[in-house]
């Protein structure tokens, strides 16, 4: 496990004689969300918006590499306190954390290349179509809408895995987040398509354990006062192409 702390390194989990915030990193937070150096969170969206909050809150800040399967069992017990960037139909106990007040929209589209013919404006066009997706990953509208996507997904860990798979032609579409893709793609955005009529928005929050050192409305007045001032679209704005 690679730890990576803002500040002086202390006792496991106290800052200063006050308990800070532990978060997690981990293989399916690709860029921009996470940018990783030798094992280490150096930036991205998780760094900017956890030091930011840990800023507004005087504290300091613990970023945690850990596996995705692990992620449930650290905040039980207790390796990590928080989730940064999640929503309540992406874990399997809701009802085991605290959630924050919703203050980060992501967009889920779908990405072909331009060369590829059909417009995907409806879930029914995607029959027959091999779809690219992320292991591990639930998609429970589009398995409502359109009940042969799952024989028709093919998994990997990575998003700019299928990305590089659309190039090789081993599938027709890839589906994720619309931040990422434009990432991705930002050297030759113009050799794609985002399929823009069939999105998804999910509203992120953060999930805070049980024992989370600050209280609920604390942490959504800190998020609040974030997205209020403009400091999250500035983040946001880091990573998007002017291009685009």
């Amino acid at each position: 496990m690679v730890l990576a702390l803002t500040g002086f390194a202390m006792a496991p989990h106290v800052y200063a004689g006050m308990p800070y915030i532990r978060v997690p990193f981990h293989e399916a937070n690709p860029p921009p969300f996470a940018l990783v150096e030798d094992g280490k969170l150096v930036g991205g969206l998780i760094k900017d918006v956890g030091d930011a909050v840990a800023r507004s809150l005087n504290t300091k800040i613990e970023y945690i590499y850990l596996s995705r399967k692990r992620l449930d069992q650290a905040m039980a017990n207790g390796t990590i306190n928080a989730r940064p960037f999640t929503h309540p139909g992406w874990v399997n106990l809701p009802q085991d954390f605290q959630w924050t007040v919703p203050y980060f929209k992501q967009e889920d589209l779908f990405l072909s290349l331009k060369s590829f013919s059909p417009t995907i404006r409806q879930h029914h066009d995607l029959q027959g179509l091999r779809i690219g997706t992320i292991l591990g990953n639930r998609y429970p509208t589009i398995a409502k809408e359109f009940p042969d996507f799952e024989r028709q997904r093919t998994d990997v860990t990575q998003i700019s895995q299928n990305v590089k798979r659309l190039r090789a032609g081993r599938i027709d579409v890839a589906y994720g987040s619309s931040l990422e893709f434009r990432y991705i793609i930002k050297s030759d955005y113009q050799d794609y398509i985002l399929h823009e009529s069939l999105i998804e928005v999910s509203m992120i929050s953060w999930a805070l354990a049980k024992d989370f050192p600050f209280s609920l409305e604390t942490m959504n007045s800190v998020l609040s006062k974030l997205k209020v001032s403009g400091q999250i679209e500035a983040f946001l704005k880091k990573y998007t192409p002017k291009s685009q």
